[in-house]
């Protein structure tokens, strides 16, 4: 089994992160970016109570609209 090159990911997260950053691309920066408490925090920048943002975006995705907020939300998941 090989041994994971610490160093070398951490260099090249860093690199990605801050060519996001100088580019302002905010869609790669949240790719790279992955802090898990990051839709509540969002919450509370649009008015909303805490970790209710996930709650109405999950509401979202089971109405009328399902198949559109679906096919965007994919467009940031890893790909096999």
């Amino acid at each position: 089994m090989a041994r994971l090159n610490i160093p070398a990911i951490v260099a090249d997260c860093e690199a990605r992160f801050q060519a996001a950053l100088q580019n302002q691309k905010l869609d790669d920066i949240l790719k790279i970016y992955n802090r898990k408490s990051l839709a509540d925090q969002v919450s509370t920048c649009l008015g909303l109570k805490h970790a209710e943002y996930r709650e109405l975006v999950f509401r979202l995705a089971k109405g009328s609209q399902s198949g559109e907020i679906l096919s965007r939300f994919l467009n940031y998941l890893p790909r096999r």
